[in-house]
């Protein structure tokens, strides 16, 4: 018998991952406030912009956060 393929394709579950420090405020951050732009995360948690975008690629590959255009990064939760 034959699967859909969203049955093949599907993510197995599993549990979330765990966050640093920096990536659980940024996470707080955009959960309580949706999706927002590089500035005003850097703005609520004063971190510098080289430090934000390697935390937020961290995140993007843990599919914690997705960036969407204009460099506003939106909470996965």
């Amino acid at each position: 018998s034959w699967e859909p393929l969203s049955m093949v394709f599907r993510k197995p579950a599993s549990a979330p991952p765990a966050l640093s420090d920096e990536e659980e405020r940024i996470h707080t951050f955009l959960h309580a406030n949706g999706p927002a732009n590089l500035d005003k995360i850097i703005e609520s948690t004063g971190m510098k912009m080289s430090q934000l975008s390697l935390i937020l690629l961290q995140m993007e590959l843990k599919d914690v956060v997705t960036p969407l255009p204009g460099k506003v990064y939106r909470c996965m939760c």
